[in-house]
């Protein structure tokens, strides 16, 4: 599957067999090592053009089965320093 991580008005482009939830927060971490924040969530958009809040792996799961047969999945990480620390921590 190909994903376009979006930070920051930064894109990076990955090609990747992503499995898990965890695969795709070692992949951002990876790919923009070290700048993202200590406090994020992620989203993506959905087949109806919603932002969805991926928070497991349940949700990923969602994603995957909602986006299969895509060109491409756009995940947006958000910074999440301005709400509940204790919501959506992901590091």
């Amino acid at each position: 599957m190909n994903f376009k991580i979006v930070f920051n008005n930064e894109i990076h482009r990955v090609t990747a067999e992503l499995t898990t939830f965890q695969g795709l927060k070692e992949l951002i971490t990876r790919r923009f090592s070290g700048e993202v924040p200590q406090n994020y969530f992620i989203e993506y958009q959905d087949s109806d053009g919603d932002h969805v809040r991926i928070c497991s792996q349940e949700d990923f799961s969602i994603l995957k089965e909602d986006l299969q047969g895509t060109k491409s999945v756009k995940i947006f990480i958000l910074d999440n320093t301005n709400t509940n620390p204790k919501v959506n921590n992901f590091t």
